[in-house]
């Protein structure tokens, strides 16, 4: 009996049927090695059944999708591409559906209805005057921003935004800057190949009525997605700018005036810059990867098979006793590169 185990066990190892799970072979391994042979030879007969069922294996079923594509049942259909943002706009409890020029109204999480409004591009939502109704941000063209009429309708604030210095954008965030208790908006610049690029800018809001103009990027580089968050913990939020075309990222550290110094190479987040190049960063997000309580930072690049180029990475915000200094731990968290 115990030899005969043993020989199925070897027979299972060296097939390559894909019906065999080779997992099997390991428990049984390891069951030998702690003695399984020793026990009575009466119970190894009344257990060979159950084992050899196991290491077989029973056919397996067809693996469950963690989610069902009900785009077309819900009544997304003719949804664009492009960024998308969710906002419970009407403020009925719903979340709804903004993606490049078009709302769709979230029906009690059964349906969504597209609604007629005249924005176009991308935008993000943000509550900027602090009535308790999310307002709309569009950063394509000149940009504009609506305002929420009583989840009703929107209001495009004309010259209280002013016209973009990005004919092409890619990305911006709200974030209350200087600390006001009002948004104000980052609008990151990119380019039209080969021959023109465009700097990011910093808008401060006024008390919810207009926008001006606060900063604009002196040294250009070309800016793929923008995320705010306070890495340092100071009560302010920091911005981080994912940077295309083998540049750096930057990390810009707010004072809590909306006045940033860049500290990216200080702390390890501007990329591994070997050789004098760095990655085509496509765009990041922070989060608190091992509930440390401090925000760690992914950094999503793409990139060429050069090993200059930089790879997507995984880095540790290594908190206050190391002056908030990041560690690469991508290695560790295995991630797969696909140019």
């Amino acid at each position: 009996m115990r030899m005969l185990l043993k020989q199925v066990a070897e027979f299972l190892a060296r097939t390559e049927s894909s019906s065999v799970s080779r997992k099997w072979y390991v428990m049984l391994d390891y069951m030998f090695a702690k003695r399984l042979w020793d026990l009575p030879e009466l119970l190894l007969l009344s257990l060979f059944p159950v084992l050899i069922v196991g290491l077989v294996g029973v056919p397996s079923l067809p693996a469950q999708s963690a989610f069902d594509d009900v785009t077309d049942s819900v009544g997304l259909t003719g949804l664009g591409g492009g960024v998308a943002a969710w906002g419970d706009y009407n403020g009925d409890g719903w979340v709804d559906l903004y993606v490049s020029g078009q709302l769709w109204r979230n029906e009690k999480g059964k349906r969504f209805d597209k609604v007629d409004v005249g924005f176009s591009g991308p935008g993000i939502w943000g509550d900027f005057d602090n009535d308790g109704l999310l307002d709309l941000f569009c950063w394509s063209g000149k940009g504009k921003v609506f305002r929420n009429l009583g989840g009703e309708s929107f209001e495009d604030m004309g010259d209280a935004f002013p016209d973009l210095p990005t004919q092409v954008s890619l990305g911006a965030t709200w974030g209350d800057f200087n600390s006001d208790g009002f948004l104000d908006i980052y609008v990151g610049g990119y380019e039209v190949w080969p021959s023109q690029e465009f700097p990011d800018v910093i808008y401060l809001n006024e008390g919810g009525k207009r926008f001006v103009e606060h900063w604009k990027q002196q040294t250009i580089r070309r800016a793929r997605g923008i995320t705010a968050a306070d890495y340092d913990r100071d009560g302010d939020l920091d911005i981080y700018v994912s940077n295309y075309r083998l540049q750096p990222n930057s990390l810009l550290q707010n004072d809590g005036q909306a006045n940033f110094l860049n500290v990216a190479k200080e702390l390890g987040v501007d990329g591994d810059g070997e050789l004098g190049a760095w990655g085509h960063t496509i765009g990041s997000a922070w989060g608190d990867f091992d509930n440390d309580g401090n925000l760690d930072l992914f950094v999503g690049n793409f990139s060429h098979p050069p090993a200059y180029q930089d790879r997507p990475a995984f880095l540790k915000n290594l908190g206050e006793a190391q002056a908030f200094k990041f560690s690469d731990q991508s290695k560790l968290a295995g991630l797969h590169w696909q140019e």
